[in-house]
């Protein structure tokens, strides 16, 4: 009977997260991390590593999880969205698995639908983010962490982290801070089978590492992994003081959260293991958002499914006495309104359809379309708007560090890259003046990004000049 339950649950979240999901499955672009990650991905499934003719900040176990799926399936970008949906509700689900060490079924019921709905519908989540595929493992890792230990919940604790720290560089400081806290929580920890736990569970960690190093370690090349990822991350996440500042009213939130689970804990006398590792991977979050100086949307996405833990177990104990029969129907309104955006992109879906017959919506479609139409050979090309258009026209970025278009003003990036030219004003004027792109995709504002004497692109498109124009973007051709 339980497990009929979980399967019904479980479905229920992925016909959730199916819905609210689909609307943007045709969509070209809905976070140019996506995009570059779909670009790394083809590469590596042609038989490239990442890195080296493709270049992007994030870990390898980003571009194994979409050149996998690019390798199984070919290139289609519907089921790399469909995966998304996969993604969010195993997500949903261990949400929800969690949840019943603190809560009661119902409660855990909704944790998991709020948790769909903050991981889909809001800013860039629609997408398949890295912040999708680094927390699963993590979500199943810290689930295992409470339940007790045994040789295989170790190995599955381990290897959960372990493919969370390749996806996800800065998840290792949650890691870190739970795996202390459980470690010195657990009674007679300096006991030899108590240390052969944990020694079990650093293994499992490693070996997915290793996993994740070993194509470079064949290539005796395992500096320059270190270095174009390790070091660069940690060069990219070094926040200063103004940074830090900026992510105070967060902060602010999340440890009145964590603050308030703690008390009403300690209130009840039931502040026990599973309430102390809880809190212990919010601190690691906060510390984690702190250090980097930056809270984008999408990096809520690894913190979300504990704050829907929190959330509920604050409702359903303190803040309101829930009845369900009297509330259920209030917060089923609820989020049938909060699913807005999509069904705003399902009205724009029929639409386009509609009007063009086609269910392929975005600039990086139609630009593509039109040098498919126009210039067929053209392989020339540089795109710094919509550069899934690389992927659609078969080609690549004429340098490895434009792979993601922002990457060109990022000064750290030339300190750790295998290539001659260390800053974003060299590495243009090869790129205009000795590869000579044969057209440019660039965003319609470019002309006064181009009057700015302290732009790097300053005076570059003086030999370039509009030849076709979408929604939200321009080609340029060289004259």
């Amino acid at each position: 009977m339980r497990s009929f339950v979980s399967k019904k649950i479980f479905l229920i979240y992925f016909i959730i997260a199916f819905l609210l999901r689909f609307p943007f499955f045709f969509l070209d672009a809905i976070d140019h991390d996506e995009s570059t990650f779909i670009l790394v991905g083809q590469h590596l499934a042609d038989g490239f590593l990442p890195y080296y003719d493709l270049w992007d900040l994030k870990p390898p176990g980003i571009f194994y999880y979409f050149g996998a799926l690019l390798s199984l399936f070919g290139k289609k970008l519907w089921l790399i969205r469909l995966s998304g949906v996969i993604l969010v509700t195993f997500s949903a689900w261990f949400c929800y698995k969690i949840s019943l060490n603190f809560v009661e079924k119902k409660s855990a019921f909704w944790a998991g639908i709020l948790c769909i709905y903050l991981l889909s519908v809001f800013g860039t989540m629609q997408g398949v983010m890295s912040e999708h595929i680094g927390i699963l493992p993590f979500l199943l890792a810290f689930y295992y962490l409470l339940k007790p230990l045994n040789w295989k919940n170790t190995i599955i604790i381990g290897f959960g982290f372990g493919l969370a720290f390749i996806c996800r560089l800065n998840l290792a400081y949650p890691a870190v801070v739970v795996l202390l806290l459980s470690y010195f929580f657990e009674q007679n920890f300096l006991s030899l089978k108590k240390k052969l736990n944990y020694f079990i569970i650093i293994i499992s960690g490693f070996s997915v590492l290793f996993l994740a190093a070993f194509p470079y370690f064949l290539k005796n090349d395992l500096h320059f992994l270190y270095q174009t990822v390790i070091k660069a991350s940690l060069a990219y996440s070094d926040a200063d003081w103004a940074d830090v500042i900026s992510t105070l009213p967060s902060i602010f939130i999340f440890l009145s959260l964590t603050f308030s689970f703690i008390f009403f804990n300690l209130q009840k006398k039931s502040f026990g293991r599973n309430a102390i590792l809880l809190s212990g991977v919010l601190f690691g979050m906060i510390f984690m958002f702190l250090k980097s100086g930056k809270i984008n949307g999408h990096y809520l996405i690894q913190i979300y499914p504990f704050l829907c833990v929190i959330f509920v177990y604050l409702i359903e104990n303190y803040f309101v006495k829930i009845r369900y029969q009297k509330v259920q129907k209030f917060i089923t309104l609820f989020f049938i309104l909060a699913a807005s955006e999509s069904y705003f992109q399902y009205f724009k879906l029929i639409q386009h359809q509609y009007t063009t017959s086609s269910w392929l919506m975005g600039d990086a479609f139609e630009i593509s379309d039109w040098l498919e139409k126009n210039h067929p050979l053209e392989k020339n090309l540089f795109f710094m708007k919509s550069h899934l258009g690389y992927w659609l026209t078969q080609t690549q970025p004429p340098t490895p560090v434009v792979t993601h278009p922002t990457n060109v003003y990022r000064e750290t990036a030339y300190l750790y890259l295998k290539s001659p030219r260390k800053s974003p004003a060299v590495e243009l004027n090869y790129i205009f003046n000795d590869l000579q792109p044969k057209f440019i995709i660039e965003k319609k504002d470019y002309l006064e990004r181009n009057k700015n004497p302290n732009n790097p692109f300053f005076g570059f498109y003086k030999a370039y000049q509009k030849v076709y124009e979408t929604k939200n973007a321009v080609i340029l051709e060289r004259k």
